[in-house]
């Protein structure tokens, strides 16, 4: 198995930080939360996946500041969002700094979560019930087909 860092931001009802926790046992993976930790040595880690609910349609921006900072050539990241509602392609800014930062990204994996952001909080939310266990079941297939693939392409 390969040395995993998850490096995540998740604020309002934690549907990131659930989602990370989850995946960090399957992968048995370090979590950091990038709004109050340090940033770490990323050196020894063979994948780093970097985790964000979408806020305003875009990643955390102290994740996407870390992404710019970390030496990320040639190391192996992912990324995982969760968001209210999929309508646009959210993972594309992220995934194209990785690949500007020369790192080797390997994919995305998202999944739905309760929103209640802005106009959402009068009607009671969206995704209510979500990340949910079928969720986190389809999530942790998905990295592990991403990992397998990424693996055979070397």
């Amino acid at each position: 198995m390969q040395n995993v860092l998850i490096l995540y931001a998740s604020i309002h009802h934690q549907n990131t930080e659930k989602t990370v926790r989850r995946i960090a046992d399957h992968l048995n993976a370090t979590v950091i939360s990038v709004l109050h930790e340090p940033v770490p040595d990323i050196a020894h880690y063979d994948l780093v996946i970097f985790a964000s609910g979408i806020y305003c349609n875009h990643a955390h921006k102290k994740l996407i500041e870390w992404i710019r900072h970390l030496p990320l050539k040639e190391k192996k990241t992912m990324f995982l969002y969760t968001c209210g509602l999929r309508y646009l392609n959210y993972e594309k800014e992220v995934k194209q700094l990785l690949i500007e930062r020369k790192s080797d990204y390997v994919g995305s994996v998202y999944c739905r979560g309760y929103d209640t952001y802005g106009l959402l909080r009068y009607v009671g939310g969206i995704a209510k019930g979500h990340p949910n266990e079928k969720d986190m079941h389809k999530m942790t297939n998905k990295i592990d087909r991403l990992l397998l693939i990424s693996t055979n392409d070397r």
